[in-house]
């Protein structure tokens, strides 16, 4: 039998966060460091994630991880993602049936307050530039 574990499932997560430091010392379920609970929250704002945000949860919660799902209306999201007031969001967003343009969403001159998508403040010169030859290249293998 093969014992060697899957290394993206939670029980190898588990087993990293606990080499780093991370236990359970109130046997609560959720790992503890330093004072700290391992958890986070996640905002969405309609309902039909909500079985895939709880799918997350669950796995999450087997590696000690405590996910809170909360749903909140769009205008309130985006008041947040202005302020940088928040953990994780999910979104709907997706490439669709016309090719991605990621800069938009991961360039570092495409942040929020600038128009662009990049809410999270990605940053990455490398990246950058890659995504910027990807936009000239016309051939779509070499893309």
């Amino acid at each position: 039998k093969d014992t060697k574990l899957d290394p993206f499932s939670p029980k190898a997560a588990l087993k990293i966060l606990r080499s780093h430091g991370w236990e359970d010392k109130n046997q609560d379920g959720v790992l503890e460091k330093d004072g700290r609970n391992l958890e986070f929250t996640v905002l969405f704002g309609e309902a039909n994630p909500l079985s895939i945000l709880t799918m997350f949860q669950a796995d999450a919660a087997l590696a000690g991880i405590r996910i809170n799902l909360k749903q909140i209306d769009w205008t309130v999201i985006n008041q947040r993602l202005k302020k940088g007031e928040f953990d994780a969001l999910y979104t709907d967003w997706g490439p669709g049936p016309v090719e991605f343009d990621p800069k938009t969403f991961w360039h570092s001159t495409s942040s929020y307050e600038k128009g662009g998508l990049n809410f999270m403040g990605y940053k990455n010169e490398v990246v950058d530039r890659l995504m910027e030859r990807m936009l000239l290249t016309t051939d779509f293998e070499k893309r």
